[in-house]
C-alpha cells in the first residue's frame, strides 16, 4: 500500500519551500489542506500497491504520496528558490505532447491545469493518454490566466466527472476509465 504525507509533514513541506508559494492571493495554507485531504482519501480508495504508478503533477517537491513520479517545470516563474528539489520528469506541460512513454495508475494535478492556456483541453488529453485515472483540482475563474470550468472538462472526457467536489481553491474531479 502506499504512504502519504500527513498534515504535519504537510506543513513542514510548507516551510522548506519558504516562499509565497502557499500562500498566495491572502490564502493560508492551511485553507489548501482540505483539498489534499481529499485527493489523499480519493487514491487511498484506488489500492494502488506501488508509488510509482502514482503521477504528481505540479508539487513543487510537496508530494502528497511518498515515493511517486513528480512532473514539476524548473522555470523562473515555478522555481522554489533556495530549496533543492529535482522532479522525475523535468517538463512544460504547455508543449505537446508529453515526453512519458510509461502509463499510471492516476495522475494527480492540484491547482496546475488553469496554468495551462492556451493548451488546457490537448493537456486534459495527454493526461488521458498516459493514465487510468485523473485527479484535479482546478479554479473555473483565475486572475493568473483562465480557469476551467466543469463543462470544459466534461466536453474534453465525454462524460461527467465520477466525482465533483466543491473545495477551497476550485472544485475538485476525478476522471475514471480515462485511458485512451
Amino acid at each position: 500500500m502506499l504512504e502519504f504525507i500527513n498534515y504535519e509533514k504537510y506543513v513542514q513541506n510548507v516551510v522548506k519551500t519558504g516562499n509565497g508559494h502557499w500562500t498566495a492571493k491572502g490564502i493560508n495554507y492551511a485553507d489548501r489542506w482540505p483539498y489534499h485531504q481529499m485527493t489523499i482519501d480519493i487514491i487511498r480508495s484506488m489500492r494502488i500497491d506501488n508509488p510509482a504508478d502514482v503521477l504528481e503533477i505540479g508539487t513543487l517537491g510537496a508530494s502528497l504520496v511518498v515515493g511517486s513520479d513528480t512532473l514539476d517545470f524548473d522555470n523562473d516563474e515555478f522555481r522554489i528558490t533556495g530549496y533543492d528539489y529535482k522532479p522525475t520528469i523535468n517538463h512544460d506541460l504547455r508543449i505537446l505532447p508529453w515526453p512519458i512513454e510509461k502509463h499510471y495508475k492516476v495522475i494527480v494535478a492540484l491547482r496546475v491545469w488553469h496554468h495551462l492556456k492556451p493548451v488546457e483541453r490537448e493537456a486534459f488529453l495527454e493526461a488521458k493518454r498516459i493514465a487510468d485515472n485523473v485527479l484535479i483540482v482546478c479554479p473555473e475563474v483565475n486572475v493568473r490566466g483562465r480557469g476551467v470550468t466543469r463543462q470544459q472538462f466534461t466536453e474534453w472526457h465525454g462524460r461527467e466527472p465520477d466525482i465533483f467536489s466543491d473545495v477551497a481553491m476550485g472544485p475538485l474531479y476525478l476522471f475514471r476509465g480515462v485511458s485512451c
